[in-house]
């Protein structure tokens, strides 16, 4: 058999087995000069002295949870889910692996003489229960002193003079539901003091009520001012729109003043919105507080997944307009620094 002329072994190089031929393959590793002149953050690490900003989002949730109304409502969604959970599910089975870390019965298996138990209960009712009680008086203790912001709202709004009237029905509304809700915080403080046994637990019912009366006066206040904004925004609409169609031609060089209605008009829809949510959180809070003053069991207010739901809305929608006002806050933060 003739023999066949084979290449010579280089070091560092392998014969392609199986190959087309086209050529030899390359070392184990990044060929020669990889990454020089160019940059794959896909491939490639990034140096030591990199410096990388952590994303917005980040900075963004971090800012939220500084604030006291930011952890507020917060706490408000996880008692609430709790809430709605308990009341809806029975319980929900879980592998007894994750339920060994929460303390539940189970542990790791050792070996196939002891496998894992069967899934265990983790969260029952009891438990969601227990969380939802605790988180409820959680948030008692995390509002202390914050009545002293309705006190300021109430300054700002005009004090007594605007709740007579003096000034107006906007300001006497407004007067009054920051009254209400700086009464209600402040009664707040005496249920949290009742349910952690410093105050004698015979007062609790009669600070309970007082409180639920407050709050809903400052729900019927807040309610009726949106209800006033919503038709002072619709009566600002029309009259945009009228001044909008008759502005070029009524008078000369009016076109300057085009651009500034337009822009109004572009934002009341946004503000519209704002108010609607609003009064559905109004309403869903006013339903939880009436539930607290009924003294006869049956009828709507005894529905336990209606009262739930009511506060997940409410406590979605309050997360959302903290959520929302930070933003708004940094962004024009962030402008009037860019300004400068």
């Amino acid at each position: 058999m003739a023999a066949t002329w084979a290449p010579p072994r280089t070091p560092g190089l392998v014969w392609p087995v199986g190959g087309s031929g086209n050529g030899w393959n390359r070392p184990a590793g990044p060929p020669p000069g990889w990454g020089e002149g160019r940059r794959d953050d896909a491939t490639t690490a990034p140096h030591a002295g990199d410096r990388h900003d952590p994303p917005p989002s980040l900075d963004l949730a971090i800012a939220f949870l500084k604030k006291r109304d930011g952890i507020d409502k917060l706490l408000k969604l996880v008692r609430y889910t709790a809430k709605l959970a308990m009341v809806t599910t029975h319980a929900v089975p879980v592998p007894a692996v994750a339920a060994s870390f929460a303390g539940g019965a189970g542990g790791w298996a050792t070996s196939p003489a002891h496998p894992l138990p069967p899934p265990t209960l983790f969260f029952t009712p009891a438990r969601l229960g227990a969380l939802e009680s605790s988180i409820g008086d959680a948030r008692k203790a995390y509002r202390l002193g914050k009545w002293l912001q309705g006190v300021a709202a109430f300054r700002d709004a005009g004090g007594v003079e605007a709740l007579s009237g003096r000034r107006g029905l906007p300001p006497a509304l407004a007067a009054a539901a920051a009254a209400g809700e700086a009464l209600y915080f402040f009664l707040e403080q005496g249920t949290w003091l009742v349910r952690a046994r410093v105050v004698d637990a015979a007062l609790g019912p009669a600070i309970a009520r007082a409180s639920a009366v407050a709050e809903l006066a400052s729900y019927a206040g807040s309610s009726a001012l949106a209800l006033v904004s919503l038709d002072g925004l619709a009566a600002r609409e029309v009259s945009l729109r009228r001044a909008l169609a008759a502005a070029r031609s009524a008078w000369p060089g009016s076109e300057e003043e085009v651009p500034g209605m337009l822009a109004e008009l572009e934002r009341i829809p946004a503000r519209r919105t704002a108010l609607r949510l609003a009064l559905l959180q109004d309403a869903c809070d006013a339903l939880l507080a009436a539930a607290d003053l009924k003294r006869r069991k049956g009828g709507l207010l005894d529905s336990k997944p209606l009262l739930a739901g009511a506060g997940l809305c409410s406590a979605v929608l309050g997360t959302r307009k903290v959520w929302l006002a930070m933003v708004k806050g940094r962004d024009k933060m962030s402008g009037s620094v860019k300004g400068v």
